[in-house]
């Protein structure tokens, strides 16, 4: 509704400069449309999903279908899934307010080259603010705050002389890297634990674990093991970053386009024109049901060929959304006979939720995508006649706390089929790559790198010693843990409780009771969940791998009967090493009036059914 009217007035000025010219837009659905159909509603994400379609067939052209998108920019980075194909959710929460429209299925993160660093002295912090272009990092002469990209400089991952000099308060300076030293100067004042280059690395390794947790998000908790696929890597930054990010998620693959820091422009030009209709059907999963959907698919079908531009190229695709009854967690099928899509719909929501409801599949909803395919030749071969030469030398802060010399290429200079051995640096017009120690790149006639993990890595030593830095680590591990229990919980519950009014909290405790992590939920529920788990603890002197402890009694760390928690023992090699817990709020637990919180009891069993560890 807001967005809207100022899309309309940016068409204006856009038709009235482009004369006759036809007109397309780009929508979040990451497909194409005529100008009379853009709107607010399908242009949120239209930027990002520029950069997906890039991706997505400029690896599809190698052959390459199992793909994770990359995106880091200057302010944020967005990742995404591809298995062969686009996925798209009807649904997304953008600053805190719910969006329902077809989408891409996006995550997004504020880590980018210009997340600006925090350090009290006891806890690194990257973004969320950033810096944005102006001011910018410290080392654009503007007077800007620390930033990623300052500790990618200090640590030679960047090299000023391979940026144009557009920067300084003059704008005709070089990046600056005496300025991002005197402020790191300041950072080290506040703790002396650290060099400075130790502390650049530290904010590294932090904005690495809050990419890779996003990563995580869209494949681990979905049950899909991200080393099985290439993470194809773009923005002006993510090239710099893309191995200690794979390295993070055990991916062995990346694909880094010649036009990496532009592949959301070229994304856009190879976007096909798409058009989604779709319909509410709320029905039991029959073939009667199904049979009715035929005259529902047609109708979509015609509506949105109305709506095509140039429909030579047709693709019609029809899809089916289906939810288990009670559950309002919705999940895509294509069409099919009614044994492959119960099939096809119970493989999906194990592998996302690690159950199936014993209830009804309901069809929630369907729709038909009309994709009108342009077809263009993006494949232009850059074959370098010139002998492979390095343009130069630097050095890089390696992860074992030393510097390491390493080469510079330039792209342009070196000739399709070379092979690299990282450490290594290579300069472009567009983006800056780093080929960090144990990973090799090759390049190809079209100026593509393909990146592969050759192991022989140094292993980090964690230390049980205080450390600011794997505090800030192992706080974004274990609250991911935390946030995938929640989200597990909330998407395959039936309860209004759970899944609407969100009355549910999660945590990970140590083997002693102790609260190591919990997820953003319910404050009352948290503050008492470690006296549960202690309970269990010393009340249960047999607990085994695979228990679950049901208990709400409030003499036992429970808040009201209706809490219910349960607390699972974790098991590594054997050992008890973790206990994680979710308590949630249950409609009604047996009390004496509806809701089992009567104002006029005398007993406390007269509010319902007590557990102590059943």
């Amino acid at each position: 509704t807001y967005l809207t009217p100022v899309i309309e007035e940016y068409k204006k000025v856009i038709k009235k400069n482009v004369d006759k010219a036809d007109l397309y837009f780009m929508q979040s659905q990451g497909g194409l449309c005529r100008e009379s159909e853009f709107r607010g509603y399908n242009s949120l994400l239209s930027g990002p999903a520029r950069g997906i379609v890039g991706a997505y067939k400029t690896c599809q052209s190698r052959g390459i279908e199992k793909i994770i998108t990359f995106d880091m920019g200057g302010t944020s980075t967005d990742v995404s899934l591809i298995d062969g194909e686009f996925k798209l959710k009807n649904e997304s929460e953008i600053e805190g307010l719910t969006i329902r429209a077809p989408q891409m299925d996006i995550d997004t993160i504020a880590s980018g080259g210009g997340s600006i660093l925090h350090f009290d002295g006891n806890i690194f912090k990257v973004g969320p603010d950033s810096a944005g272009a102006i001011p910018g990092p410290s080392c654009y002469g503007h007077n800007g705050p620390l930033t990623i990209t300052d500790c990618n400089l200090m640590l030679g991952r960047v090299n000023a002389n391979f940026f144009p000099k557009v920067f300084g308060k003059t704008g005709d300076k070089a990046l600056d890297r005496n300025i991002t030293l005197e402020k790191f100067k300041e950072l080290k004042n506040i703790s002396n634990k650290f060099t400075i280059l130790q502390i650049a690395q530290g904010f590294l390794k932090v904005a690495i674990e809050q990419m890779s947790r996003a990563i995580r998000k869209i494949s681990v908790e979905r049950g899909i093991d991200p080393k099985d696929y290439t993470l194809s890597t773009f923005g002006g930054a993510g090239p710099q970053m893309a191995c200690l990010v794979a390295k993070s998620l055990g991916i062995k693959k990346i694909m880094i386009h010649p036009l990496a820091g532009l592949l959301s422009a070229l994304g856009m030009g190879l976007s096909d024109e798409k058009i989604l209709e779709e319909q509410s059907i709320e029905m039991v999963l029959d073939g009667g049901n199904l049979k009715n959907l035929e005259s529902v698919f047609e109708n979509l079908k015609n509506a949105g060929l109305k709506k095509i531009k140039t429909p030579e190229s047709i693709e019609i695709i029809k899809k089916v959304f289906l939810r288990f009854f009670g559950s309002d967690t919705k999940l895509e099928v294509k069409m099919n006979s009614i044994e492959i899509l119960r099939d096809d719909f119970k493989k999906e929501h194990y592998k996302l939720f690690g159950i199936n409801l014993d209830a009804k599949i309901l069809i929630d909803s369907v729709a038909v995508e009309i994709v009108s395919k342009r077809k263009l030749d993006f494949q232009n071969k850059i074959i370098s006649t010139k002998k492979l030469k390095v343009g130069g030398r630097t050095e890089i802060y390696s992860a074992v706390d030393r510097f390491e010399d390493v080469p510079i290429y330039q792209t342009s200079e070196i000739p399709g089929g070379t092979e690299i051995t990282g450490p290594a640096l290579v300069c472009s017009e567009n983006t800056t790559i780093v080929i960090d120690k144990s990973w090799k790149g090759k390049i190809n006639d079209y100026g593509e790198w393909f990146l592969e993990d050759i192991g022989n890595s140094p292993k980090e030593d964690i230390s049980e010693k205080l450390d600011p830095i794997q505090l800030e680590l192992f706080n974004q591990r274990f609250m991911g843990i935390a946030e995938e229990m929640g989200l597990a919980l909330k998407m395959t519950a039936h309860s209004i409780n759970i899944k609407e009014r969100l009355d549910f909290s999660c945590a990970l405790f140590n083997k002693q009771g102790d609260l190591i992590a919990n997820a953003p939920h319910i404050p009352v529920h948290l503050g008492s969940m470690s006296e549960s788990v202690k309970e269990i603890i010393k009340t249960k002197r047999d607990i085994e791998n695979g228990d679950s402890f049901i208990l709400n009694s409030p003499y036992s760390g429970g808040t009201h009967l209706p809490d219910l928690t349960i607390i699972t023992p974790i098991f590594i090699k054997k050992e008890l090493s973790f206990f994680v817990a979710s308590r949630g709020h249950h409609a009604d637990i047996g009390g004496i009036t509806p809701g089992s919180m009567p104002a006029t009891s005398k007993h406390i069993r007269e509010e319902g059914i007590i557990f102590s560890g059943e």
